[in-house]
Formats: structure tokens, sequence, C-alpha cells
């Protein structure tokens, strides 16, 4: 009997080739790996690399699992909430994955390790951008729709904005400036558009310097008659009252207008580092939560129908 002729290809052993350019370091690595991400999903992952690079101080070649088991451990000894935890980690093992596959490093280690499942309801207090204009169009009262649009502005916490006052507004050149003082005393200064800026100043009225910008009682321009500082309890009732005139059925907080002010720059393209220095975030891992949850790649994109 005959055998069937076999094609000598099937015999031959697969080549030593690896589609990386000659010479091809991390670095290079990183940045081919890189390359064809969105530019969200890109600055996420660069952040989170260079923390992994940062920790093991040596190259891809020579890590081993023990490494990444002690970086995962290292964040949660430095208190990281485990949603960072898991991102780190996943952007750590797509590195090495795609590492493997294009033959840089001989075997993935990242297999190995597993990563938790972590609900968010980060997204659940996330306005859209129509949902925002809504509650400023609801609002008819001068002082109550400015504490609105600075609260989304300004990306301020509720507690930061009863304590503006008028001396911590200012100009810089076009623009409008606000110092807030922030948790541990610590102080950053937000610019404004000068259309945003300019309403606001046109509220002032003849308030001096050291009053405060939202007054708990009075509520307009007159100060004779105006109390002190609003209170966080008044803020959170001013907005859930707009809210319910805008009819959004969900019971928006002061909180909701500033994640809404983090994902709209976010998807806007604004850098991690300037919406981590306008929300007064002390790592950049609070920040990158936000990168997180309202993700431009979708395959749903590739559909035909």
């Amino acid at each position: 009997m005959i055998e069937p002729q076999r094609s000598v290809d099937y015999y031959r052993p697969v080549p030593d080739y690896s589609p990386l350019p000659p010479g091809t370091n991390d670095d290079l690595l990183v940045e081919i790996w890189l390359h064809d991400l969105a530019p969200r999903t890109q600055q996420s992952y660069r952040i989170d690399i260079k923390a992994f690079f940062a920790f093991v101080r040596c190259s891809l070649h020579q890590v081993n699992l023990a490494d990444l088991q002690g970086f995962a451990d290292s964040l949660k000894a430095k208190g990281y909430q485990p949603a960072t935890i898991t991102r780190r980690l996943r952007a750590v093992k797509s590195l090495l994955s795609f590492a493997t596959r294009t033959k840089y490093l001989p075997y993935d280690i990242g297999a190995a390790v597993r990563t938790k499942k972590v609900p968010r309801s980060l997204h659940q207090r996330i306005l859209s951008v129509e949902e925002v204009i809504k509650l400023f169009l609801a609002e008819q009262n001068e002082r109550n729709r400015l504490i609105l649009r600075l609260l989304y502005y300004s990306a301020a916490r509720v507690s930061e904005l009863c304590d503006f006052c008028w001396r911590d507004l200012y100009r810089s050149g076009d623009k409008g400036v606000i110092a807030i003082f922030g948790k541990g005393s610590k102080q950053r200064y937000v610019s404004l558009k000068s259309e945003v800026f300019d309403e606001i100043l046109a509220f002032r009225g003849d308030a001096a310097d050291d009053d405060p910008v939202f007054l708990s009682r009075g509520g307009g321009r007159n100060r004779k008659k105006s109390g002190g500082h609003l209170s966080k309890s008044q803020v959170e009732y001013i907005v859930a009252q707009a809210a319910v005139k805008a009819g959004l059925k969900k019971r928006v907080t002061p909180h909701y207008l500033r994640h809404s002010h983090a994902t709209h720059a976010m998807l806007n393209h604004a850098p991690a580092a300037v919406i981590q220095q306008t929300l007064g975030h002390e790592s950049i891992e609070t920040t990158m939560l936000y990168f997180d949850i309202s993700p431009e790649e979708s395959s749903s994109f590739f559909l035909k129908i």
C-alpha cells in the first residue's frame, strides 16, 4: 500500500522567529504593545506598567511569579482598593501575554496569576451630558443654579463648595480661578471657563471678600439679610430637588456632579494628571478608576447590522 505523500513542511520545526524588531528592549516592547490601543487605555496602562517596573526594578526577562505576587501584596500593603489592584495586575498580565505571543519571553508567567472580579458601582453615580444640562435648565433659582454649575465645572466636593468665600475667586488672564481648600488642608487651584466665571461674579453684588459665595439665607445679591455659609445638607437638598425638577429617575447628590466632571473630561481625552489635579486626588490611582468605567473600545462597533 502506498503511503500518502506528506508535505515536507509538515515535519519542519517552527522557526525561531519573532515579529519584533531586532534589539527590542522592555521600553520598545511596551510601546509596540500600546500602539493600537485607544488613547485613554494607553494612558491608564502606562501608569500601571510604570508602577510595576518601579517595584520589580529589573527587566521582564528576569521577572518571575514571586515578583508578580509581591507586586500585588505591595499594593495591598499600601492600602490600594481591590479595583485598583485588579486593574494593575490585568495590565501587567496583558503585557506579559503580549511578550510571550511575540516571543520576547519564552513563557507567560502572568497566566498563573489570578485576578479577582470586583463589582463596581461608580458608573451608577455618573450623569450623562444631557442629564447635566437638564439639571441646569430645571433650576430657576439663581443661587441654586450657580451651585449646580460650580459643582460640575469645578468638580469641588460639597464641603469645599460650602466653604467658598469671594476672596477665593480671582482672574488669571482670560480665565477665572478658584482656590480650593481640600482634604488635609491642601490647597489646589482650578481654572474655569470665562463664561462660567463671569456668571458667578455677576452674582456677587456688594459682597465683601470674606463673605461666603453661597449663603444659607437670602439666596440672592442682597447681603443685608443674609446668613452664613450653606451647610452640606442644604446643598444636598438643593441638588436632590433640582434632579426631581429635571425629571431624573435617580437620587442625585452633589458628588454625582464631581463624578460626572471627571468622566466627561476623561471621555474628551483630558490627561489623567490634569483630572487628578482638578479633583484634588492624593493618588493617581483614584483618578484612574474613571478610566475603567467608560470603555471606548467595544466589539459592538464592528457589527455590520
